[in-house]
């Protein structure tokens, strides 16, 4: 059995495993150009109407005994000159105040690997990523991508 918890964690499948917040622009887009691995990435659109977007995945049969790795990859699609900065961070739903990692970025272009570790509380649970930018002029759009979403209770390096 693998100990990679997450489902479809590239977003190479689309498989549905991943999903928007209720107010959040939020899709998986194909470009090998721009992807950290494989095809496909999640892309987050953040705007100053709307500065915060999350995708969420619901883990199932986790080992409250266990800690867990999570690894995922990080980009701010391109910068503009309103941008101040983006945030990204992620929790599980039974704890949304402890991330599990979080990191602030002023930087565009180039992904970045945020890592951290947890231990289950319950065996079922809602994995949140939640990506955000503060900007000056309201008009101002960015997207913030996401993949390789790894989520394991053993070492993946």
């Amino acid at each position: 059995m693998s100990c990679i918890l997450t489902q479809d964690p590239g977003f190479e499948a689309n498989s549905g495993a991943w999903y928007p917040g209720d107010t959040t622009i939020g899709y998986v887009a194909t470009n090998p150009q721009v992807a950290y691995a494989g095809n496909n990435y999640y892309d987050l659109a953040v705007s100053a109407a709307a500065n915060e977007g999350t995708v969420s995945q619901r883990l199932s049969g986790l080992d409250t005994t266990t800690s867990h790795n999570l690894t995922l990859y990080v980009r701010i699609q391109e910068p503009i000159p309103s941008l101040t900065t983006c945030f990204v961070s992620a929790h599980v739903e039974s704890n949304p105040d402890e991330d599990i990692t979080s990191d602030l970025f002023s930087d565009a272009g180039q992904w970045l690997r945020l890592t951290g570790i947890f231990t289950p509380t319950q065996a079922d649970d809602v994995l949140t990523i939640v990506g955000s930018c503060a900007f000056h002029d309201d008009y101002t759009f960015n997207h913030v991508l996401l993949d390789e979403v790894v989520l394991s209770d053993c070492d993946t390096q």
